[in-house]
């Protein structure tokens, strides 16, 4: 029994090796990379860059009371407290 939980578990490490660091070798081997006339993979960047705007936008509302408060109680440019 011991002996099948090893072997499945060099097994699960051994593909996950190979996918995570051997994959250009993979997709060589197998022809993944070839009969593609144009890349079909979009531009993420502009979609990754809204994405983090949302969600920055979105903390900074949930936590405008804080902030707010934070703001009030620091000093202002001369070093008196309002």
């Amino acid at each position: 029994m011991i002996v099948i939980s090893l072997l499945t578990v060099a097994l699960v490490l051994w593909i996950s090796y190979a996918l995570i660091f051997k994959a250009d070798f993979l997709v060589a081997r197998l022809g993944l990379d070839q009969n593609f006339t144009e890349s079909i993979l979009p531009d993420w960047s502009p979609a990754v860059f809204s994405g983090v705007k949302i969600v920055l936008a979105l903390l900074i509302i949930g936590e405008r009371n804080r902030i707010l408060q934070f703001l009030e109680k620091s000093p202002n440019a001369e070093g008196n407290e309002k």
